[in-house]
């Protein structure tokens, strides 16, 4: 998935990061971390929520 996101439209970055909390794997907070510098509210917004969910699973 984190692969994917570098080449996916704004509407399937939202469903990656989505994902990425469903599937809440401590790895990949590090990647989350630097989707925060995304220039869209909405993709920093749902990175910082998948990040939540991948800390308390």
């Amino acid at each position: 998935l984190e692969e994917a996101y570098l080449s996916s439209d704004y509407n399937m970055k939202i469903q990656i990061l989505e994902s990425l909390g469903h599937i809440g794997s401590k790895k990949s907070i590090k990647f989350l971390i630097n989707v925060l510098d995304e220039p869209y509210q909405n993709l920093r917004v749902v990175a910082a929520s998948s990040m939540i969910r991948c800390i308390n699973s």
